[in-house]
């Protein structure tokens, strides 16, 4: 039986925390990175009131993310290394409008970048 407040994966407590973070700086966006969705997913649960920007190179991710409560995909190109993910995603993010130049963002992803299942990351971030 799962107690109230327990988070049943490291994920999950890792998707709680990306809200908690982005809602106490006043972040612009979160931002997914994901192979799967289920970091979108995870994060959407606790229904934030900034955007979830759900950044997948898979395209069959992307169309599905659509259906998730508060998300917005985007399509990345595909990348070997953190340091790619993020200049990837962020860069996805201010094509989309959604965040400016300055803005604050929180990042969720599994690393080693180009995993999937296990999300472990969260980055603060300026664009």
């Amino acid at each position: 039986m799962r107690r109230v407040g327990v988070a049943e994966s490291p994920s999950e407590a890792i998707a709680r925390a990306t809200v908690e973070i982005a809602l106490e700086l006043g972040a612009a966006a979160i931002i997914t990175s994901t192979m799967s969705g289920h970091t979108a997913r995870l994060v959407a649960r606790y229904r934030p009131c900034m955007p979830i920007l759900a950044a997948t190179p898979n395209p069959a991710i992307c169309r599905q993310q659509v259906l998730v409560w508060g998300v917005t995909p985007l399509s990345v190109p595909e990348y070997a290394s953190t340091d790619e993910m993020i200049e990837y995603t962020t860069h996805a993010a201010r094509e989309s409008s959604l965040v400016k130049p300055g803005d604050r963002v929180v990042i969720t992803a599994g690393i080693p970048a180009g995993g999937e299942g296990q999300t472990n990351m969260l980055k603060v971030h300026v664009i």
